[in-house]
């Protein structure tokens, strides 16, 4: 299932799926989104979290290794995959899509993606991903968008914004 990032909160409400596949050039967004999913899996339970950064000599075993370990203090775990280029390599597509095809109902797999293009979600292992969980694409926010982006933010925060500030700030960024 797709959803945009700011539906990723209702759609937690709603309960956890086995997989999020989070993926976005935008590092903030992207955090925010992968804190959510995790504070919504710690609300449930899943109080071990591993964090996997998969650079291009990353040994796939060990994810295997670690989802199948045993955790001492929780049944429930969460692997925190992240791929700086998106690009997992031969053996971590198998490895993630063979996690997505068949997961385990105590370990959520939450995989985060630095670059991202519209042609990834048709590759194998993240149609896999997207078809086993959750899939938030995070595309950056258009000059057009700024503006009103920051005033909710902004807003957010508490803040009440004047109109000529938002609109200095967008202009600066």
């Amino acid at each position: 299932m797709a959803v945009r990032p700011e539906q990723l909160p209702a759609a937690l409400e709603k309960g956890l799926a086995p997989v999020y596949l989070l993926a976005g050039a935008e590092p903030l967004l992207l955090q925010e989104c992968r804190d959510r999913v995790i504070q919504a899996a710690q609300a449930q339970g899943f109080s071990e979290r591993s964090v996997h950064e998969a650079s291009a000599r990353f040994d796939w075993k060990l994810l295997g290794e670690d989802s199948a370990m045993p955790s001492l203090f929780s049944s429930q775990k969460i692997l925190d995959v992240r791929l700086p280029t998106g690009k997992p390599g031969t053996e971590g597509a198998k490895v993630l899509t063979a996690m997505a095809e068949s997961p385990d109902p105590n370990i959520l797999l939450l995989v985060s993606s630095g670059e991202w293009s519209g042609a990834m979600r048709k590759l194998k292992w993240t149609s896999a991903l997207a078809r086993a969980g959750v899939l938030v694409e995070i595309w950056p926010v258009r000059p057009n968008e700024l503006p009103g982006w920051i005033r909710n933010r902004m807003q957010a925060a508490g803040l009440r914004p004047e109109p000529a500030a938002v609109s200095l700030l967008a202009e600066l960024v």
